[in-house]
C-alpha cells in the first residue's frame, strides 16, 4: 500500500491507498470469435476498456497449431484489466475457448 495525503479544512490527513495497477491483456482469436471473447472478458473480468482489430499474418506452424488458428485471419483484442485479475482472466480464456467451440458446433 502507498500513502495518499489529502488536505481538507486546513488539516492534512494521510490515508492508505491500495494500488490498482492496470495491465494490457492481448487476446488473439480466430476471426469471427472476437465479439464472443470481448463480451466474455467484459462480463466476467471487468475488462471495460477494449479495442478489437482484425489481424492477418502468419507464425511458425507450431505456434499456429498450439493456438488452434487454422487460417491467417484473426481478431486481436486489447483489454485493460486489473493486474490482480490477470491469472483469473487467463484461466477464463481457456474456459471461454471451450464454450466458443461448443457453441459453433451446435445447430442454431
Amino acid at each position: 500500500m502507498s500513502d495518499l495525503q489529502t488536505q481538507s479544512s486546513g488539516s492534512v490527513r494521510t490515508e492508505s491507498v491500495a494500488p490498482n495497477r492496470l495491465v494490457l491483456l492481448v487476446t488473439i482469436v480466430p476471426k469471427g470469435k472476437g465479439t464472443f471473447f470481448s463480451d466474455f472478458l467484459q462480463q466476467n473480468y471487468g475488462a471495460n476498456l477494449q479495442l478489437a482489430i482484425v489481424g492477418t499474418g502468419t507464425a511458425r506452424s507450431d505456434l499456429v497449431e498450439f493456438f488452434g488458428l487454422k487460417d491467417n485471419k484473426r481478431s486481436v483484442i486489447f483489454s485493460v484489466v486489473l493486474q490482480n485479475r490477470v491469472n483469473d482472466t487467463a484461466s477464463a480464456r481457456s474456459t471461454a475457448k471451450r464454450e466458443s467451440r461448443s457453441r459453433s458446433r451446435s445447430p442454431a
